[in-house]
């Protein structure tokens, strides 16, 4: 049995690095979590995470159980993810750092944070506690790591919106995990749906913007009528 505090550490050791690189790029460079320049400073940080998160994956990864996979209700955000972000890639596309960078960058971020928060902390959590707190503390160390965004000069309330909104993300995206068994599927989706935000496509076509808050909320939709589901599933189990 793995050494859940190796586990716990990996988050620990993930949050900290993007801490300092966060530090490094508002108060070394001076550019700021919101400045349209920081993923192109922040790259070489998600470039130095990418082995330690791939070998932790290796290393620590358990699967996600012996049920059958299932995609429909995850390919319900994916598909329109997948338009968007062509759509984007279509009207963004040039030769240039100015389009490289930020896709590059924002699929890093999905690589590495998938590896980490879904395919160790999820999986390990799950398998010695069970998969509600699999579920629910994943999710709640995936929004931890978002409170470092204040050394990159986000207010109180902006860190705490994102705290909200991406403990919703970390209960879906392992709910997803869950359901599809699939982590690349994972890895892209996240990648793609910061790459949307990073892109800044929204500030052009406004209509974007507004699809993104929709997905939004049919994301939290199926993550609580996957729970209720589990739920359902636990209860039926205790009565038998």
């Amino acid at each position: 049995m793995v050494n859940m505090k190796r586990i716990y550490n990996t988050a620990v050791i993930y949050t900290t690095i993007m801490a300092i690189g966060i530090f490094i790029c508002k108060q070394f460079k001076n550019v700021s979590y919101l400045d349209s320049n920081f993923i192109n400073t922040f790259i070489p940080f998600l470039i130095a995470l990418t082995p330690f998160s791939v070998i932790c994956y290796k290393k620590y990864n358990e699967n996600v159980g012996n049920h059958k996979s299932k995609h429909t209700i995850f390919m319900l955000l994916f598909t329109p993810v997948i338009l968007i972000s062509l759509f984007t890639i279509m009207k963004k596309f040039e030769f240039s750092n100015l389009f490289f960078i930020p896709l590059v960058g924002a699929l890093l971020v999905g690589l590495n944070e998938e590896l980490i928060y879904r395919g160790v902390i999820f999986t390990n959590v799950t398998e010695e506690k069970g998969l509600k707190k699999g579920i629910f503390i994943s999710a709640f160390l995936f929004s931890l790591l978002h409170t470092v965004n204040i050394l990159g000069g986000l207010s109180f309330s902006q860190v705490a919106t994102q705290l909200v909104t991406t403990f919703i993300a970390g209960i879906f995206l392992a709910l997803s995990y869950r359901n599809t068994k699939n982590i690349w599927l994972l890895v892209v989706y996240h990648g793609l749906w910061d790459y949307i935000s990073l892109s800044g496509i929204g500030k052009i076509y406004p209509i974007v913007d507004i699809i993104v808050v929709i997905l939004s909320i049919v994301e939290l939709t199926v993550s609580l009528v996957l729970l209720k589901n589990i739920r359902k599933k636990s209860i039926s189990v205790i009565k038998n």
